[in-house]
């Protein structure tokens, strides 16, 4: 484990709005600090700072054993790391890597397999809290990597921030960014048209902020970061929206959720084929297994059950590596629901002579079809239409099944209840007992 009491030079790459006062936060702590950017201007303040300036980050990774980088997008990240001039061309063995820029998780691992290579260690470590964090030293870190050298990384991010969480290995700094980044962006859209709506009904903002900020509407856009005018101080809106956090980056994290998002829905449909089977399994054994006794039924219920959960957590597992697995376990969800509840039915043919439902070409008084409703609904809801010919008093002869038998990775079919019973499953009385 490195020395946590070591004052030795930091590298710094990018010095944009978040970079510069994070840069300047370290030299307050009584961190040497060696640092580039694109931009001359930017270098030139940090410098009359304190801070020593080189040309490129490769001579920042020749001057320094532990470096901070804080760029604008992927490709940004790609090119100082690995380009003609980038860190890795000249990384000493040993050497810690901090990226704080909002990436692609995919490039976060790429950079750390390519620094591995070197000797070097990489981290990702995004942060959230805006310019007015980072000038204060409050951003929050989320931090992904190797767990042994997140001590290591710990002692510097908190010279410039208030919270530093530790979220896994390399790429889950990332992933916990970007779903934060998605929320901010939402609550922030929704705090805007709240906003405009009270203004044109003839609300004054700040009342309306005030309210807002007493109520279940609270968010950080509205208690803290308020984009009207005139509401609160020390925010952009009150500078007529310069600094902060640009639309322009706004607009490059959500095109990369939507990429990731993209990416999540081709690994369900994928995925989701493997877990049909096991979805089928637990619907047939209310079924098929129920009428020819409880411990069977239970035995392949459970059975089917476990099966599925095992499997959901090897999907699960799988999506966490690739770095998406918040957005995976969301949709994961959404598809598997959707298979449970709205599947679309196919006609089979009948199986049990014990399980039947009147069939709606009978009488339209004592069946009529009042609603269609899926077995999948609930799984206690087969005790419900499960009737022998003795407890009705009909006969199979006189009436058409419509419980079928399923082949594999077919859905079980809908099934029409008469209106008693439909009305008695929808209030969850079971008619047996009236």
């Amino acid at each position: 484990m490195r020395s946590m009491a070591s004052k030795t030079p930091v590298g710094f790459v990018g010095l944009g709005n978040m970079g510069s006062p994070m840069a300047k936060n370290l030299l307050k702590n009584g961190y040497p600090v060696i640092a580039t950017d694109v931009f001359p201007e930017s270098c030139k303040e940090l410098q009359e700072t304190g801070a020593q300036v080189v040309d490129s980050p490769a001579e920042v990774a020749e001057k320094a054993d532990r470096i901070i980088t804080m760029l604008p997008s992927s490709p940004n990240v790609k090119e100082v790391y690995t380009g003609p001039n980038g860190i890795l061309k000249k990384v000493k063995k040993g050497t810690l890597l901090i990226d704080s820029s909002t990436i692609d998780p995919a490039v976060s691992k790429e950079m750390a397999i390519a620094a591995e290579k070197m000797g070097a260690v990489f981290m990702d470590a995004p942060v959230s809290g805006g310019v007015g964090a980072a000038n204060m030293a409050k951003l929050t870190f989320m931090v992904g990597g190797v767990e042994e050298e997140y001590h290591a990384a710990q002692e510097l991010l908190t010279c410039m921030g208030a919270n530093v969480v530790y979220c896994g290995q390399v790429g889950t700094g990332q992933a916990a960014k970007i779903c934060n980044n998605m929320l901010l962006a939402i609550g922030m859209i929704g705090t805007a048209e709240t906003m405009n709506l009270g203004i044109r009904l003839g609300l004054d903002p700040k009342l309306l902020a005030k309210i807002l900020n007493m109520s279940s509407g609270r968010c950080w856009s509205s208690d803290t970061y308020n984009p009207v005018p005139g509401v609160m101080e020390g925010v952009p809106s009150a500078n007529n929206y310069q600094g902060g956090f640009g639309t322009t980056l706004m607009a490059k994290v959500l095109s990369l959720i939507n990429m990731l998002i993209c990416f999540c829905i081709e690994l369900t449909e994928q995925k989701v084929k493997e877990v049909i089977p096991h979805l089928f399994c637990i619907r047939l054994s209310v079924y098929y297994f129920l009428p020819l006794g409880v411990d069977t039924y239970l035995l392949q219920f459970y059975q089917g059950l476990r099966n599925l959960i095992h499997m959901l957590l090897n999907i699960l597992i799988s999506s966490l590596i690739k770095g998406a697995h918040i957005f995976y376990a969301l949709l994961l969800f959404l598809s598997v629901f959707r298979i449970l509840v709205w599947h679309k039915p196919l006609p089979l043919t009948p199986r049990h002579p014990s399980l039947w439902v009147p069939s709606p070409t009978r009488s339209s008084e004592s069946c009529a079809p009042v609603a269609t409703l899926t077995r999948t609904s609930h799984l206690s809801s087969n005790s419900y239409v499960r009737r022998k010919d003795s407890e009705r008093g009909g006969s199979t002869a006189d009436c058409d099944f419509v419980i079928h038998t399923p082949q594999p990775h077919t859905p079980v079919p809908l099934i029409p209840l008469c209106s008693g019973e439909t009305k008695a499953l929808l209030s969850g009385t079971d008619p047996r007992t009236n």
